[in-house]
């Protein structure tokens, strides 16, 4: 390996793991992925903020980025950009433990048409 070649990698900080819905869901898995023990992958919903923890890739709706399509026992899908969508499955809400996203949608006031940012 050539050192003259060698470039580094820039540092990774907090704001890198705020989640833009407008991305494709398959950007929002890799991010989850790579993010979510340090820094961290947060949106906001209700003015606070919202760790998320675990997700995947799910079949799409039609809806604008951010909002809430389906909540249920598997968790809340969220629409994307370009047509897809991203299932929360955990989740943690600021100055709390981690719960499931079902747990949260009980707890919280959440449903179809919400939408997060």
């Amino acid at each position: 390996q050539d050192d003259a070649l060698a470039t580094l990698a820039p540092k990774v900080r907090k704001e890198d793991g705020r989640v833009f819905w407008a991305e494709p869901a398959e950007a929002i898995d890799r991010k989850v992925l790579a993010l979510a023990d340090r820094p961290g992958v947060y949106t906001h919903f209700g003015g606070k903020r919202v760790g998320l923890i675990r997700g995947r890739i799910v079949s799409a709706g039609a809806a604008s980025p951010g909002t809430v399509l389906e909540v249920g026992r598997a968790g809340l899908a969220i629409a994307c950009g370009g047509g897809t969508a991203y299932l929360v499955e955990e989740l943690q809400p600021e100055g709390k433990a981690v719960m499931s996203a079902h747990a949260f949608s009980l707890g919280t006031k959440i449903g179809p048409g919400d939408s997060l940012a």
